[in-house]
């Protein structure tokens, strides 16, 4: 496949024809010498603005699209460190993915202390099973997520940032957020480092059976 083949395969990754004619314009610059690849992803930004895209939640779509057109041209190319958001812009937009999807999803349960409560105890359980209960009810996240791919770091004293979520399709960069805990924080960072030791080389056959 030659250079111009790979530039129209690569721009087909455009999800609007606008974005497609841009790229077939600007992906040819990556490979030249001279090119600042900050600059170049500034200039995409600043069409995207003139095209009435001046959020980053209505940017990231298009964004993602364009790092995959740069993936056509080389699965590792350079410009990929700088055609990004920095993280601290990425928790914001799926700070707000999530406050949208927890306003849709909300429901009213009865004796909300007691269920936290026992959630916390749990946390000090010797059965990873009940750990792993506890953990999901007091971070709100997934079964799956908490026995293999979690990851949290002390924020405030009942939030922590959280990295390691499933199932979110073609995202540019690994999602992170900052979730508030039912408990101190701190008992959610020493509870997943016990978990994690008491499952030890089991966590890749239980996330199979809980996926």
């Amino acid at each position: 496949m030659n250079a111009n083949n790979i530039i129209q395969v690569a721009a087909g990754k455009g999800r609007t024809v606008w974005l497609q004619n841009l790229l077939t314009e600007l992906l040819p610059q990556l490979n030249q010498p001279s090119t600042d690849y900050q600059t170049w992803f500034d200039s995409l930004i600043e069409v995207m603005e003139h095209r009435g895209l001046t959020q980053p939640t209505q940017q990231k779509d298009y964004l993602s699209d364009v790092r995959n057109a740069i993936k056509v041209l080389d699965l590792d190319h350079p410009a990929l460190e700088f055609v990004n958001f920095d993280t601290s812009t990425w928790v914001q937009i799926n700070n707000r993915a999530s406050d949208r999807l927890g306003e849709r999803k909300t429901k009213s349960i009865d004796n909300p202390d007691a269920i936290v409560q026992r959630a916390t105890t749990l946390l000090g359980s010797y059965q990873w099973s009940e750990i792993a209960a506890g953990l999901a009810v007091l971070t709100g996240r997934r079964c799956t997520e908490v026995i293999k791919t979690a990851q949290f770091e002390f924020k405030t004293k009942y939030s922590v940032i959280f990295t390691g979520a499933l199932k979110r399709g073609d995202e540019p960069v690994e999602c992170v957020f900052e979730i508030p805990t039912l408990c101190e924080a701190q008992l959610v960072i020493e509870a997943i480092v016990l978990l994690r030791n008491q499952l030890g080389q089991e966590i890749q056959d239980l996330s199979k059976k809980t996926s």
